[in-house]
């Protein structure tokens, strides 16, 4: 599989979900969750300075610019307009650059 074959817009904002799932330590059925509020906006709300507070703090290290990320594209991923959400290459080109930014920033500490 090439990147290139990886172009078609996800019809389900479901992606986007799961990764914020994994990355929040919550589920979107959490009854912290209702019509008011879903783990879209609760991520949406929370300014970069202060992603750590919501991240799952088994995931936390010495650098939150990769939470920040990865975050950007849970929320890209999950917009409600399908035509606003990242493509499936956008997003593997995004967690590609994560991963280096990872692999070089753990072989300073």
């Amino acid at each position: 599989m090439t990147l290139d074959s990886l172009n078609s817009r996800p019809k389900p904002s479901g992606y986007g979900i799961v990764l914020l799932e994994m990355f929040i330590g919550k589920m979107s059925t959490d009854e912290m969750f209702d019509d008011n509020l879903n783990l879209h906006n609760y991520v949406r709300m929370v300014s970069p300075e202060r992603v750590a507070d919501v991240a799952d703090s088994g995931l936390i290290r010495h650098d939150d610019e990769c939470l920040i990320s990865i975050f950007g594209i849970g929320l890209a991923c999950s917009e409600e307009t399908p035509s606003e959400r990242l493509n499936t290459k956008e997003i593997v080109t995004k967690l590609l650059v994560i991963k280096k930014e990872l692999i070089r920033t753990e072989g300073k500490h």
